[in-house]
């Protein structure tokens, strides 16, 4: 599943710098490689969802012509907040609702980046939308993973 996980950041990350750049501050604000890497990390674990955020963070970063580090620090918090929303929630509905609130995280740290590199301030009220979406993304990720979670190795669990 590691190897998924590598090439869904990575397609993430190429949308994410394609068409969604293309969209402007809105799409921008979406920041899919965390969302992605949020609702990874909640259901399947923190090694992972730091794969796919690396996996972003070296594509963007080449695309960019920006330090991969940049991209890997701003990501690491959407892995890090999906790793904490997997702990202790057994079921699918916590599991969701603390991812979207993960991909929301990280998608105000991708956002922060980017305005800081702007050296501005966006007052597009298409940001929220933006980062709404981040959040949705991160909840159907954790969702549609669900059935995929690694079991506590028992038999009858």
């Amino acid at each position: 599943m590691i190897v998924i996980a590598v090439l869904l950041g990575t397609a993430a990350a190429l949308v994410q710098a394609g068409p969604l750049a293309a969209l402007g501050v809105g799409g921008a604000a979406v920041a899919l490689p965390a969302a992605l890497a949020a609702g990874w990390a909640a259901v399947r674990g923190p090694r992972e969802g730091l794969a796919a955020v690396f996996a972003a963070a070296v594509v963007l970063g080449v695309l960019s012509e920006v330090r991969v580090g940049l991209y890997a620090l701003v990501l690491l918090p959407a892995a890090a907040s999906g790793t904490l929303a997997g702990m202790r929630a057994p079921g699918l509905r916590m599991r969701a609702i603390r991812a979207a609130g993960a991909g929301l995280l990280g998608a105000m740290a991708y956002v922060g980046l980017l305005v800081a590199m702007a050296g501005g301030r966006s007052g597009d009220a298409t940001l929220g939308w933006g980062l709404a979406t981040s959040a949705f993304v991160a909840a159907t990720t954790c969702v549609a993973l669900f059935p995929l979670r690694p079991r506590g190795g028992r038999l009858f669990t």
